[in-house]
């Protein structure tokens, strides 16, 4: 933890409310992203475990290291997975489904649409798609 005074413009706050210094986040998240140890990358509150958000990341890491970092939090937990639609940390539930926490959105984990349990991927078309299937095999 940042011991030093620092300006409000170079300070982060962190999705649990806490303000920690833009340096010693970026510094933190680079270690645990090299590392591979990103499951550990929380709040740096010594009595705070609320883990980085991606909203948080993208303010101070770089694509590439944003890529690094979705790897490894994938490689952490294989019940890991992003949302399609808000691109926040899912979870999937079994092989045919997947939840997002922030926006709720239930989803194919393998095909990333909607949540269809009876249909296969290959055969499940969404809503929005139908009229243009049924208009091309005519």
């Amino acid at each position: 933890v940042c011991c030093t005074d620092k300006a409000g413009a170079e300070m982060v706050r962190m999705s649990c409310s806490h303000f920690s210094c833009k340096e010693c986040a970026t510094e933190n998240a680079r270690l645990k992203i090299k590392e591979g140890t990103v499951s550990s990358l929380w709040c740096t509150q010594p009595s705070c475990r609320k883990p980085y958000s991606l909203d948080i990341l993208q303010q101070f890491l770089s694509d590439e290291e944003l890529k690094q970092w979705k790897e490894k939090t994938l490689e952490c937990d294989p019940r890991a997975i992003f949302c399609p639609r808000c691109e926040k940390l899912g979870t999937k539930e079994n092989e045919k489904l997947a939840n997002c926490g922030h926006c709720f959105y239930a989803f194919c984990p393998i095909c990333l649409e909607s949540y269809h349990p009876v249909e296969t991927c290959f055969s499940y078309i969404p809503k929005e798609f139908e009229n243009e299937a049924i208009e091309s095999s005519l």
